[in-house]
């Protein structure tokens, strides 16, 4: 007679349980040294243009709006439970990139933002790009790496538009100029 009533009742402890444990649970531990990092505006993404940088700069912060946001979902542990505020910045008249603003904790669903290798083939069907260099962690290869500044690929646009990746130590002198005004 009672058993209609415990069952529903045993269903919303159970909904009620998950709930609870999704709101007061972490996924992960929050890397402090690592937001500090993301903090000191590292360069993630830099493309050497044919021509000029303007419009490439443009189609990059076309590609990022609304949210000027990138994720990461390569590369290793604590890259991807962060969303990633970033500002892109001409380093010459053929040089622009892409720097981290700041990291901000990804937590709950997905968001729709971009994610940083997405970008990267996006742009190179958009825009006349001779080579391409991305942080270390941005590659699906990577594991984690405590020397995160001086690790890089670089990919050099081939014929027909394929991207050639290899990887390399620090940043290319293309990449290394110091920032237009």
């Amino acid at each position: 007679m009672l058993e209609p009533f415990f069952g529903l009742l045993a269903c919303l402890v159970i909904y009620f349980g998950v709930w609870a444990a999704r709101k007061l649970s972490s996924e992960f531990t929050r890397d402090t040294s690592f937001e500090k990092w993301c903090a000191s505006q590292p360069m993630i993404v830099a493309f050497r243009c044919h021509g000029e940088a303007r419009d490439t700069r443009f189609r990059l912060r076309q590609a990022l709006a609304p949210h000027d946001e990138v994720v990461n979902l390569h590369g290793g542990a604590p890259w991807q439970y962060y969303r990633f505020d970033v500002e892109v910045r001409e380093l010459s008249e053929s040089v622009v990139a892409v720097h981290i603003a700041s990291a901000i904790p990804q937590r709950g669903d997905w968001t729709e933002r971009a994610d940083a290798a997405e970008l990267v083939k996006q742009i190179l069907q958009t825009a006349p790009i001779a080579e391409v260099w991305l942080h270390g962690q941005l590659h699906p290869s990577e594991a984690r790496s405590h020397s995160r500044d001086q690790r890089g690929w670089i990919g050099r646009v081939a014929e027909g538009g394929a991207l050639e990746v290899t990887p390399m130590i620090g940043k290319p002198e293309w990449a290394s100029q110091p920032e237009a005004a």
